[in-house]
């Protein structure tokens, strides 16, 4: 049922605040790897210093290549928790992390289909879901009944490290290179195909930043030579996609940035570590993303502290992780 204070509704009946929407704060990244060396870490990145830090909860299991969402109590890892310790395993385990006291429970996905390589999106405030990873079945969490279960199967089996994203509250997009772009229609768990697409020819892997402007972000790709990074512009399911301008020298300098850990803020998006293809390969640099402006500038101060083993430079790897904000 609606609210409404006179004739202006406040709440919908999905449970939806109208004009008003919440002030993002922070950013968590479940587990990740660097070399084949997986971790159970959990980092808080803190959007109002752009500080990253590990927390004392960690994750039930080790994992990489898994994907996350964003719930109103919690933050959801598909791909973990139920048997996968090794590198690129599948896994049909699922974490939750609590946000009021930063704790996490463990669950499996109801699907049943163990996953890797599966991207997510976040519909706000109302539910989550993951596809790909070679399995077509698309997993759900909605948050209001804190229920995890299948919906409408995807009319493709996407491969590794699709980009999805959403940039408003219609659709949610699973891009890859070489393939046809998919809409999910929020509104009744419907696919759709997209016009346009934001993974530009060869620049696989790259991940991609969500928002709330009608445009979505993608940040480097780990071909050497291919340090641009995308702004895609969201008009219903077309895709309008244009560059804006090469990553970080301090991250170019390790040939790109892919497989980079995307979350999704207020004035500005945030990449945390990444995939460079060559050198200390995964690496823990991260990077910010200005939606008013679609500048794409260094930022040190969010470089992951804490992401497992040290890697060659005495930085640490922080690729290929859940995650989730708040």
């Amino acid at each position: 049922m609606a609210f409404k204070i006179g004739s202006y509704t406040v709440i919908n009946d999905n449970r939806e605040m109208m004009g008003f929407r919440n002030v993002l704060h922070c950013g968590y990244l479940i587990c990740g790897y660097r070399n084949s060396i997986l971790t159970n870490y959990i980092n808080r990145a803190d959007y109002g210093t752009d500080s990253t830090s590990k927390i004392s909860a960690t994750a039930s299991h080790v994992a990489n290549y898994l994907s996350g969402g964003s719930g109103t109590a919690k933050g959801i890892a598909w791909g973990v928790g139920a048997s996968g310790t090794s590198h690129a395993a599948t896994d049909s385990g699922v974490n939750f992390l609590r946000y009021g006291d930063e704790t996490v429970t463990t669950g499996t996905m109801s699907g049943g289909d163990a996953r890797v390589y599966h991207e997510s999106v976040t519909y706000e405030g109302i539910a989550a879901y993951t596809t790909g990873g070679g399995s077509a079945k698309t997993d759900k969490y909605t948050f209001s009944t804190d229920a995890l279960s299948t919906t409408t199967v995807c009319p493709s089996v996407l491969v590794d490290h699709v980009a999805a994203y959403t940039g408003n509250r219609q659709h949610g997009f699973w891009q890859y290179s070489g393939t046809t772009g998919r809409a999910l229609v929020f509104s009744n768990d419907s696919w759709t195909t997209s016009s346009g697409m934001l993974n530009i020819s060869s620049y696989t892997q790259a991940l991609a930043i969500s928002t709330r402007e009608n445009k979505a972000y993608h940040v480097g790709s780990w071909y050497a030579g291919d340090d641009n990074s995308f702004k895609a512009l969201i008009a219903g399911t077309t895709i309008t996609t244009t560059s804006i301008g090469e990553c970080p020298s301090r991250i170019k300098g390790l040939h790109g940035n892919s497989e980079s850990n995307c979350f999704m803020g207020n004035n500005y998006g945030r990449a945390l570590g990444g995939y460079s293809g060559t050198g200390p390969e995964q690496h823990n640099m991260s990077s910010k993303i200005s939606h008013m402006t679609d500048t794409y500038v260094d930022c040190p101060a969010l470089d992951v502290p804490n992401a497992g083993s040290a890697n060659d430079s005495g930085d640490y790897g922080a690729s290929s992780a859940a995650t989730c904000w708040r």
